[in-house]
Order: structure tokens, then C-alpha cells, then sequence
């Protein structure tokens, strides 16, 4: 690249990190390409090879290709710079080394020779040979430092030699140098051979060999002095350069610390600009506060709202005469009325223990604890009649509780007093027994006719009850012969209406005797027709009912005895003849929408016109399946009704065909409804409730996360910057900032991830043995730092939501694996068992368990059973899990009967 920019990102980072960018954008440059940083940074030891053009505007000029990339020590000066000469060879192998040290050795006997490699600073980086033959070594102190360790007489014209090899970069040979002092050296000649150590900062060395006094021949260039006094004059001339060097660097140094100190007044701005803004959070944090008190005194107002709800439901419970239990899933007791002491000996201490350790007035035959488990598992309401031990008769009925998710989370039992109605209904059969029996040994008259109304074929019983001798005698009569005068007035327009519709159903005529008398009758005829839809002949059963008006007189006044019954309970009734198309309403039907007996005709038609209409095609679809299913299907529903002052009604109805036909037709249904609009506005006060809560904590999750990834930043920044400057109280506080930062954005995290549980909508089949494979991956560390070990057999595919699931299964196991007990390594099992419809899965581990007390309330969110200092957590994970289970339908506990560790237990529902 010919441009590179980066600006104010290296200060948030570490010095290691900081230095690995420079050498990446070093990399990334071409020759004389530009890098432009920060007014806060800078190139730091890269200053070798990327020139700096304008020092306020920090923009820098490549001046040397990078060979590698920018990873340390390849491409990083300091490590380059420090490196000894013998690292400078560590890519050659051992054998080349030892080979090149062998040679060196026998080179310096052998000859006399003596080697020193020193860098630019004169330096001592490696000696080779007897050095101490040459010149006079101290008998005290020791330096690194090459001049320091020599007599003047020596250090003066080495120095000389060292300066001049560096900076003609070529060999210097120094002939006949004589040591003085001490101790008198031999005479020697002086090779110097400069070189680069570092390719990059462009370090030097060089190599010093000391040569006995003798003729020696080379490619070095041969520097000899007439005196002592003319070495002295070079290298005064040496020092006056060396002098003038220094004054250079120094005024570079004075720019760099001139530069340095606008840096530390920019940081200065930057840490008082940090400063106001940890002010603002502050500020903010603050008004957080006090939105959360509002909060908090919403939802307590709320809580009084449900305390209110609560008793209004008592006192319903109190006044009802309809025994009701609510059951959990667990078929342990929520709550009850007080009517049900009539079924069951219930105390109020007795809310939470299991419906099963309770006799009942019904016997052990009446199967109430296999129902209850049937309706939790099917979701149907079941209903039943059953007689007490005291003979009164009960409907006992079964309905699946659902939570706002409409998932089932419970059952409702409730026992309705119906001894009266089964009364009535055992009068009302008889009466039909009597009915049916006279009409086995009293048979109806039959005949058939043709297309024109001529009579074609009769039966006996027709020809004795119109007082003939003989079939003959009536055979070629019309049907207008037979009726009385009175009917022939409008019998051929009847006639005509009848072969419109094909069908005439409970038709009272008046026939005339062969005596001139007249009976009553009881017409039902029907039309049959050919391929072509062409009309073949009628066939036709007359019914003398004249001696049935005092028995339909006793029926009517029985109807009206069991009308009477329904009006004194708070319910409505309605009674439908289904192929009359009639309907009664009864007057407490019509009260319950505000009208009275005379405002609402007692049609099918009355009924529709008050539903809602987003209704009225869900009722009637069902009254189809119920029809379809011959009863077997119920007919019961919720439904919307208007009021006549335009409010909602929510109407509970429950109906049944309770007449057929012989072609198994309906003939009559009755029904009752229930005012439960009270319900309903709880129900959905209570989703609404829910609803905003869950919404809060995913909007005070969300919006806590910034702030708290600015504080972390800021004090992380701190750390950094200042740990020099902090004393040990401020270095401790600043770690309680840091770690309850990190709890608070776990926390945040946490609340946020349980508030989007179930927000995908997206199902699809997953593999839960991948779901192992996986959190054994994610889990790597801890399960290798406390020897964890994991077992599950052949899980199965389900349908579900998979980040939701895997969830699940991984705040499980890593339960398992953090609550372990001391000196045990923990043994996880996970197993799965087809229930049918669900699938049970079983999660067991070794670890320091939960006490039967806390195994309810471990599902509840923010609850938690240890402290910080041992365990830690959000206390939100179990509560994740619940809701995830739910959200598949299903269910979640502790095994009570495991004696060690914790065993987990939870179904999840075969979706499709």
C-alpha cells in the first residue's frame, strides 16, 4: 500500500500489541510509502526505518522494505537491537556453530591470534584467544566496556582505528602498536573489520583482531602514525566529531521531549475529556436509578393490583357452589374452593401436596388421578357423571389449565351438582321409554304416493284407523280425498311447497274418516328421486296424535320444570331443534348481555347477531366437527359476545347433541353459558403484565451494556496508564471496579439472554448428540482443569429451537461441572427415554446437590443458593432453562429419590 492511516487506536492497547501494528503497517507499505498516526502515538522503536516528515502532523515515510512480516522478533527492532552476536547465528545449525567455534579456537593458538567483537558503543560482545599477551588487564573491577579495560597508550589508537573503519564502513589495519604500562605487552598489529548487526535500526559491529608484530599482508587499508603525539592530534580530531555528534543528538532529544510533552498535554485532555464522560455515565447511572425506583414502584403497584385480583378470585371461590381444585403438573394441589369439601377433606395448609395422598366421595373406581394425567398429556377436556356415596350426582370435569404461552401447565377438577338435572333427565326418559313403547305396540300409519298425490300403497293400520275394511278402498285415493275440508283449502299450495322442498317433517293435518270423523295427525313425508334428479314418489308415515296431547301436555310441562331449574343458577340455557330450525333462549341467556326475555327473539338468528363476528366462524366450524364426530368431539368453546351497552361479554359454552335420528341426523342440541368476563380481564391484565416486564428487561439489558463497556474502557485505560502513580488502595479499587463491572455485564448479559428466549420463530430438527460434541468443545477447559467426565448414550433428533435447546443443555452441564464436591472429579450422565408424545431427558451428576427445601424455588429467576465467594453465578441460568423447556411444552424438576449429586429431569413435546 502506498497510504496508511490509523488514528487514536493504538493508545487504547497494550505496549506489546501497539508495537506488533507498527510492524503489521510497516508490512503493509510499499518503499517510500506513508503511515500517518495519532497526535497521542507514536512509532516507538520502528524510528529506523520509518522516516519521520512532519513531527506535529506524526506522519512518517518508509525508508526500508520489510522482509518479514510485522511478528516479533522477525520485524521488531528492540529484540533485534538487544540480541547478542551469537543469537545473530542461531539459524545456522548446531553443527555449523561448533565447527565455526573450532576453527576460531585453532586460528587463535595456532597463530597467536587474538579476537574481540564489540558494537558501536565499544561494547564487549565475544572474545577469542589469549587477550591478556597483548595488553595490560586490571587486576581490579571488571567493565564490558573495551576503552575502560585498556591503557591509554592502547585505547587512544584503538578508538582512532574503530571510528575511521566505521566510518569509511571498510577494514583498518593500525601497524606496530606497542602497549605501556604495568605490565609490558608484545607489540601488535591492529585489524579492524567493521559490519551491520541488524538490518532494520541499522546497528553496527566490529570485529578487532589483535596480530603479533609482523609482516602481514591483506586487503586492509594500512594506517600508521609518525608519533605518539600525531595519534593523539587524530584523535582529538575524532573527540571534536564525536562532540558535534553528540550536540546533534541532543538537540534531537530536546525536540523529542518537546514533542513528548504535547503528547502528554493531548493525553491530559483525553484522560480530563474521559473524566467528564465518566461524569456523564454517572449522571446517567443516576437517572437509571431513579427510573428503575418508578419501575419498582410500578411493579409494586402492580403486585397490589394482583393482591386485589387474588382476593377478588377468593371470594368467587367462596361464592361459587361448583367444587374446583387447581392442580400443577405434578398433580400437586394450587388451589381450591371451599365447595369441594363436599369431594374432598381439604384444609388450606394442605396447598402443595399432591392430590393423590386425599380420599374422595366418589371411591377409588372413579379413576380421577388417570384422568387428570390424561388431560395433562392429550390437552383435552375430559368430562364424566358420577354419583357420590351419598347418591347425589356430580359432573365431574377435566380441563387442561393453560398459562399465558397456552402451554399447559396444570389441571382444573371441578365437581358440578347436577343431581337435579339427572333427575329430570331420568323423568325425561322415562317419559321417552313410554313414548317409544307406544309407539312399538301402536305402529303408524304408512302409504306411499306418486308424483300427482295418488294414493299408491298403505298399510293396515292406516286402513283401521280411517275406518276401511280394505287396502282396495283406499288405493287410487288423492291425498285431498283424505283431508278434512278444512285442510283442502290450502292443501294443494301445501302439496306444491312439499315438492319444492322434497320434505315434510311433524306436519299437523286433519284427516276424514270413512265415517265423516276427523282425527288428528302427525305428517312426515319424503321424496325420492330417480338418477336424473326426476321425481319417483313420496313415501309417508301418518301418526294419530290425538291420543298423545295429554302425553305431549306432561312433556311440555316436564320441559318447563327442567327450564325452570337452569333459571335459578347464575348460567344461561338454550335448547335448539336443529331440523325445525328453532331455538329457545333462555331469559337469564339474554340477561347476560342486558336484555330482557321479550328484546331477543328466540331464533338461531338472535344469537348470531350478538357474537362477535371474528367468532362466529370458529363456534361454527366446531359445531360441525362435533356434528361429524357424533358427539364425540366436544362442543365447548370461548367466545366473544357483545353486550347491549357495547361491552365485551366472554361467554364460556358448553353444548351437546343430545337427540339423533335413525339416519344418525342431529335433532336437538342443548347448551349453557357462563359469564367469564371477570376471568378474562385477569387473564389478560396478567399477559399484559408479563408482557411489559419482559420488554424492560430487555430494554434495561440493552441499554445498561454501553455504559458499562465505557466504564470498563476507561478504568481499564487507568490501570494502564497510571499503575506507577496509584498507590496500593487505589490499584485495589480499581480491581473492585473492574471485577463488578464484569459481574454487572454478566448479569446485564444474562437478563438480556433470558428476555429473548422463544423470540425465534424459526423451528428446525436438531441433533442433541451434536449438542454434546459441541459443549464438550466449548467446555474444553474446565472439564481438563477438574477431570470432568461426561456419558450419554444415543440421544434423539427433536424438533426445537436450537440455540434455545443447546442453551439448555449447556447451562445444565456446566452446573454439573462448577457445583462439584471437593476432591471428586464430576461424573456427568445424560440419557433420554421416549414418553409417547415427549421425550424425557435425565441429566445426573456427583456433585454437592440441592436440599429437597430449595428444589422448587432453584427454577425461580435471580435465585441463588450459594455465595459469590464460592460459587459464582447470576442466578438466572435455571430459570433459562425452565422457560426453554416451556417453551417446547414440557416440564422440568429435580428427581427427589436421587441420594447423591442432583439429577435433572425435563420432557420436551414431539413438535412436527
Amino acid at each position: 500500500m502506498d497510504l496508511t492511516l490509523c488514528r487514536n487506536l493504538l493508545i487504547y492497547m497494550q505496549l506489546p500489541a501497539q508495537r506488533k501494528i507498527i510492524g503489521l503497517l510497516h508490512y503493509s507499505l510499499n518503499l517510500k510509502g506513508i503511515l500517518v498516526l495519532g497526535s497521542s502515538e507514536s512509532l516507538g522503536d520502528y524510528s529506523s526505518v520509518l522516516n519521520e516528515i512532519d513531527r506535529k502532523c506524526k506522519i512518517y515515510e518508509n525508508i526500508k522494505r520489510a522482509k518479514a512480516r510485522g511478528l516479533e522478533p522477525l520485524n521488531y527492532p528492540d529484540a533485534q537491537k538487544i540480541a547478542s552476536f551469537n543469537n545473530l547465528a542461531s539459524s545456522k545449525s548446531r553443527t555449523e556453530i561448533k565447527m565455526a567455534d573450532v576453527m576460531n579456537d585453532t586460528v587463535a593458538e595456532e597463530l597467536g591470534l587474538a579476537g574481540v567483537y564489540i558494537d558501536e558503543t565499544y561494547n564487549i560482545l565475544h572474545a577469542i584467544g589469549e587477550f591478556r599477551k597483548f595488553v595490560d588487564l586490571p587486576e581490579r573491577g571488571f567493565s564490558i566496556n573495551l576503552l575502560k579495560m585498556l591503557p591509554p597508550s592502547v585505547s587512544i589508537s584503538l578508538a582512532a582505528a574503530v571510528r575511521k573503519a566505521f566510518d569509511k564502513n571498510e577494514k583498518v589495519l593500525h601497524k606496530s602498536i606497542t602497549p605501556r604500562g604495568r605490565v609490558k605487552g608484545i607489540p601488535f598489529d591492529l585489524l579492524v573489520n567493521p559490519f551491520e548487526m541488524n538490518n532494520i535500526n541499522r546497528s553496527k559491529g566490529c570485529l578487532l583482531l589483535f596480530i603479533p608484530n609482523k609482516e602481514q599482508l591483506g586487503t586492509a587499508k594500512l594506517v600508521t602514525y609518525t608519533s605518539h603525539a600525531e595519534a593523539t592530534e587524530m584523535r582529538i580530531v575524532q573527540l571534536e566529531g564525536e562532540l558535534r555528534e553528540s550536540r546533534e543528538s541532543l538537540n534531537n532529544v530536546v525536540e523529542q521531549v518537546e514533542t513528548s510533552n504535547e503528547e502528554l498535554q493531548a493525553t491530559n485532555e483525553e484522560l480530563l475529556a474521559a473524566n467528564e464522560e465518566l461524569q456523564s455515565t454517572n449522571e446517567e447511572l443516576q437517572s437509571v436509578n431513579e427510573e428503575l425506583h418508578t419501575v419498582n414502584a410500578e411493579v409494586q403497584q402492580k403486585n397490589e393490583d394482583l393482591t386485589s385480583m387474588n382476593s377478588d378470585m377468593d371470594n368467587l371461590f367462596k361464592s361459587t357452589d361448583i367444587g374446583t381444585v387447581f392442580l400443577d403438573t405434578d398433580m400437586l394441589i394450587r388451589k381450591f374452593t371451599p365447595s369441594v369439601s363436599d369431594h374432598f377433606n381439604l384444609r388450606p395448609t394442605d396447598i402443595g401436596r399432591p392430590i393423590s395422598h386425599f380420599a374422595n366421595s366418589f371411591g377409588t373406581g372413579s379413576g380421577t388421578l388417570e384422568r387428570v394425567q390424561q388431560v395433562l398429556n392429550t390437552g383435552k377436556m375430559l368430562s364424566r357423571e358420577l354419583q357420590s356415596h351419598n347418591g347425589k350426582w356430580f359432573l365431574k370435569r377435566i380441563t387442561p389449565y393453560f398459562n399465558n404461552d397456552n402451554r399447559i401447565n396444570g389441571a382444573v377438577l371441578s365437581f358440578v351438582d347436577i343431581d337435579e338435572l339427572k333427575k329430570s333427565e331420568a323423568l325425561i326418559k322415562k317419559s321417552r321409554e313410554e313414548f317409544k313403547l307406544l309407539y312399538d305396540n301402536a305402529p303408524d300409519m304408512f302409504a306411499s304416493f306418486d308424483r300427482k298425490g295418488i294414493l299408491l300403497n298403505c298399510n293396515l293400520r292406516m286402513v283401521k284407523d280411517l275406518g276401511y275394511e280394505d287396502a282396495s278402498e283406499l288405493i287410487g285415493l288423492s291425498f285431498m280425498d283424505l283431508y278434512s275440508k278444512d285442510e283442502q283449502v290450502d292443501g294443494k299450495e301445501r302439496f306444491k311447497q312439499f315438492k319444492e322442498t322434497g320434505k315434510l317433517t311433524n306436519a299437523i293435518r286433519k284427516f276424514t274418516k270413512k265415517d265423516g270423523t276427523e282425527i288428528n295427525i302427525s305428517a312426515n313425508a319424503q321424496m325420492l328421486y330417480n338418477e336424473n334428479g326426476e321425481e319417483l314418489y313420496s313415501i309417508c308415515s301418518f301418526r294419530d296424535v290425538s291420543d298423545l296431547a295429554l302425553a305431549e301436555k306432561k312433556y311440555q310441562d316436564k320441559n318447563r320444570a327442567f327450564e325452570q331449574l337452569l333459571e335459578g343458577t347464575t348460567a344461561g340455557f338454550w335448547d335448539a331443534k336443529i331440523q325445525e330450525g328453532t331455538e329457545y333462549l333462555s331469559p337469564s341467556y339474554k340477561a347476560m348481555f342486558g336484555y330482557k326475555d321479550h328484546e331477543i327473539a328466540n331464533t338461531t338468528e338472535s344469537w348470531k347477531k350478538i357474537i362477535h363476528p371474528d367468532d362466529l366462524g370458529f363456534v361454527q366450524n366446531l359445531f360441525i366437527e362435533h356434528k361429524a364426530s357424533k358427539g364425540e368431539k366436544p362442543f365447548i368453546y370461548q367466545a366473544r359476545f357483545y353486550h347491549k351497552n357495547g361491552s365485551i361479554v366472554w361467554v364460556h359454552c358448553n353444548a351437546k347433541i343430545i337427540e339423533w335420528d335413525d339416519e344418525i341426523k342431529p335433532i336437538r342440541i342443548v347448551g349453557s353459558h357462563v359469564d367469564i368476563t371477570p376471568l378474562k380481564t385477569i387473564e389478560l391484565e396478567l399477559y399484559r403484565s408479563n408482557r411489559e416486564l419482559e420488554q424492560f428487561a430487555y430494554v434495561a439489558s440493552h441499554d445498561l451494556q454501553e455504559p458499562l463497556n465505557t466504564i470498563t474502557s476507561f478504568v481499564g485505560l487507568l490501570d494502564e496508564e497510571y499503575v506507577s502513580e496509584l498507590d496500593d488502595n487505589a490499584q485495589s479499587y480499581i480491581q473492585f471496579i473492574i471485577e463488578a463491572s464484569a459481574r454487572m455485564r454478566s448479569l446485564v448479559k444474562s437478563v438480556l439472554s433470558y428476555s429473548k428466549i422463544g423470540k425465534n420463530p424459526e423451528m428446525s430438527l436438531v441433533d442433541c448428540n451434536t449438542f454434546i460434541k459441541d459443549l464438550k468443545i466449548d467446555l474444553k477447559k474446565r472439564i481438563t482443569e477438574t477431570e470432568a467426565r461426561i456419558t450419554c448414550n444415543n440421544l434423539p433428533k427433536i424438533n426445537g429451537y436450537r440455540t434455545e435447546l443447546y442453551s439448555l443443555f449447556l447451562n445444565l452441564v456446566s452446573n454439573a461441572i462448577k457445583f462439584k464436591r471437593k476432591g471428586h472429579s464430576p461424573q456427568i450422565d445424560i440419557a433420554a427415554e421416549d414418553l409417547d408424545v415427549y421425550w424425557k431427558f435425565t441429566i445426573r451428576d456427583n456433585g454437592i446437590g440441592i436440599s429437597k427445601s430449595d428444589q422448587e424455588r432453584v427454577f425461580n429467576i435471580f435465585q441463588r443458593l450459594n455465595n459469590d465467594d464460592s460459587y459464582a453465578g447470576t442466578g438466572i441460568g435455571l430459570a433459562q432453562c425452565k422457560k426453554i423447556v416451556e417453551l417446547h411444552q414440557g416440564e422440568i424438576w429435580i428427581d427427589k429419590s436421587s441420594k447423591s449429586g442432583t439429577e435433572f429431569c425435563f420432557t420436551l413435546k414431539k413438535l412436527y
